[in-house]
């Protein structure tokens, strides 16, 4: 597969040619829209944010979390050293989510106009708060361009001066169609088919290797099924007392019965009875002789 060189550039639209200061990734789309000005015939600068900044997950993750909390102004002063005392007829800031207020209105006094380029949904809740800046220095840009319908009201009330809804585009080159060219048949080309192949396939034609024998197969070892368990009745039977040879049976206590109730004895009735009463004789009343 070969590329399509012979892709020829759009016609220039601008009598003169624009020096051009593109602010953004130097890296995928964002690339190929600088790489678009400058076969146009412009004079393009580019200043990627993100090669100011260590790379990782970490920064990544300060960026979406926190908003580039606290890096607006370190990259202020150092894309306003980059670019020293130049004057340019236009800056071209894509998505801006690095670039604060503050940044917006120096590049002001550097060009002519500033315009915004944003292919995302910043308006959204989708990235938490990596647009943190680029919401407040909305109202800095000459003109804002978004791709949504619904991002060019939201822009307004977020106070932009001038909002442009254009489309979704692609690169000439980049995403050209390509030509396909005939390849010569080569060894990898059965390698090619094989991965084709279905697995079934594939394993239908494999042989075993003449240096190695196939492992032998080992009889399958029957297995004894298992007794069913019995079948539980539905009624309860009360359980039945099961006395083993040699331990005697537990005495149960015996129920607890009200003793009857008791007649008062033959006896003395009075104090002298039972104080003249003979010691160890039953009858009292019988006593031959009287302590008294």
């Amino acid at each position: 597969m070969t590329s399509a060189s012979a892709v020829q550039p759009l016609s220039t639209h601008t009598t003169s040619n624009l020096s051009i200061l593109y602010l953004g990734c130097n890296a995928g789309t964002s690339r190929h829209r600088a790489l678009s000005l400058s076969r146009l015939g412009h004079k393009v600068q580019i200043v990627d944010p993100y090669s100011f900044l260590p790379s990782g997950r970490l920064t990544d993750y300060w960026i979406f979390h926190a908003g580039a909390y606290g890096l607006g102004k370190c990259i202020r002063d150092r894309v306003l050293a980059k670019i020293g005392s130049a004057q340019f007829d236009l800056v071209w800031v894509d998505a801006g989510s690095l670039v604060g207020a503050e940044l917006v209105r120096d590049l002001k006094r550097q060009a002519t106009f500033v315009l915004n380029y944003n292919v995302d949904d910043p308006f959204g809740t989708r990235d938490g708060l990596k647009w943190r800046l680029y919401l407040r220095s909305v109202p800095s840009y000459d003109l804002v361009a978004v791709v949504r319908d619904c991002n060019v009201a939201e822009a307004y009330m977020r106070g932009a001066t001038d909002v442009l809804r254009v489309h979704r585009s692609s690169d000439e080159v980049a995403h050209a169609p390509r030509r396909l060219s005939p390849v010569p048949k080569s060894p990898s080309s059965r390698v090619r088919s094989s991965l084709s192949t279905p697995l079934r396939q594939q394993t239908r034609r494999r042989r075993p290797l003449p240096h190695r024998r196939p492992p032998p197969r080992r009889p399958r070892r029957c297995r004894r099924r298992r007794a069913a368990p019995p079948a539980r009745s539905l009624h309860r039977t009360p359980p039945q007392r099961i006395s083993s040879p040699g331990i005697p049976e537990p005495v149960l206590p015996a129920p607890h019965r009200r003793h009857p109730r008791q007649t008062r004895p033959e006896g003395p009735q009075t104090m002298e009875e039972t104080v003249c009463a003979p010691v160890g004789s039953t009858d009292r009343r019988a006593a031959p002789e009287s302590r008294c």
